[in-house]
């Protein structure tokens, strides 16, 4: 008996029964780490995806701002609030959105001009 318990044991051993603990996965990045990015800290696709259709939102409604008032709007808030534009756009999405108020026309810096 002794030797059939020791021979189950080796058994078991040797086919991998022994107890496996699997490696952590790794940590969630944290909410205030900086954007994507890609190969040598360029934006990646999807970031500049959506800096250029904000671009584009933005300066359709000050476009349409614009004609319906004859003149441009004085800032992207003013485009919210008047309905023209649906939000302003987000501080910590690796590109800032400028306007001018002088001529309407909106530009970006960041993940646009990657």
């Amino acid at each position: 008996m002794t030797l059939l318990a020791v021979t189950v044991v080796i058994g078991l051993s040797a086919c991998g029964a022994s107890r496996h603990v699997p490696s952590p996965l790794p940590a969630p990045a944290p909410a205030n780490s900086p954007s994507p990015t890609t190969l040598r800290g360029l934006p990646g696709a999807a970031e500049v995806q959506a800096c250029r259709q904000a671009v584009a939102a933005i300066q359709e409604g000050a476009d349409r701002f614009a004609l319906q008032f004859g003149r441009p709007a004085s800032s992207i808030a003013a485009l919210v609030t008047a309905g023209f534009v649906r939000d302003l756009p987000a501080s910590d999405s690796g590109y800032r959105i400028d306007y001018d108020p002088t001529t309407g026309e909106v530009t970006a810096r960041g993940a646009c001009t990657g």
